[in-house]
């Protein structure tokens, strides 16, 4: 795939840094027609319902802009039982690294 934007989280996602990652997502998801963005997750260490709602708002954005949205949660278990708990899992694609992401 061509238009590959990676966007690489760290340490937490929580109500403190939930909105900055909103506001990210919203402004490179805004900037792709097509393409696929990548939510590289694998180093996050708390994964809280604020970053779930962020996900799911950004996988709605995705389809609107007819972009691919792929979560890369490596064996984060941290993040991977927070989705699947949720049933996002069901809504995302979730993948196990950055080179399975851009390459699905």
């Amino acid at each position: 795939m061509d238009d590959v934007l990676i966007v690489r989280v760290t340490d937490e996602v929580d109500v403190q840094t939930a909105p900055a990652l909103q506001q990210t997502l919203d402004e490179t998801l805004e900037r792709m027609t097509g393409g696929c963005v990548v939510v590289d997750l694998t180093d996050v260490a708390f994964f809280g319902s604020p970053g779930l709602a962020v996900l799911a708002n950004a996988a709605v954005k995705a389809d609107e802009q007819s972009c691919q949205l792929r979560v890369v949660v490596g064996v984060n278990p941290i993040v991977r039982r927070s989705i699947e708990v949720t049933g996002l899992d069901q809504v995302l694609v979730l993948c196990v690294n950055v080179v399975e992401a851009a390459t699905l």
